[in-house]
């Protein structure tokens, strides 16, 4: 089985109510990546920069559409609501 196969076997055994979260986290990483491979530097910090281009506002938002989920997501493990802020 390949790695390929395996990261497939384990996305399809994610309840249904967290896939929003797993999408979000692979979304994010592909779009990082494929912005790190245009400015690509050699360093190994590279990756951290991936979002430097992204319009303020827009990132903005998407750190609070980050936290939003991270509470919802450990506010039902808990049974509480996480602070990530």
């Amino acid at each position: 089985m390949t790695l390929r196969d395996q990261v497939i076997e384990e996305v399809q055994r994610i309840p249904e109510m967290h896939l929003a979260e797993v999408f979000d986290l692979l979304h994010f990483f592909r779009v990082g990546l494929e912005s790190s491979r245009i400015h690509s530097t050699d360093t190994p910090m590279s990756f951290a920069g991936a979002w430097e281009d992204m319009d303020n506002a827009v990132f903005a938002e998407f750190q609070e559409e980050i936290a939003t989920r991270r509470r919802q997501a450990f506010s039902r493990r808990r049974g509480e609501v996480a602070d990530f802020n």
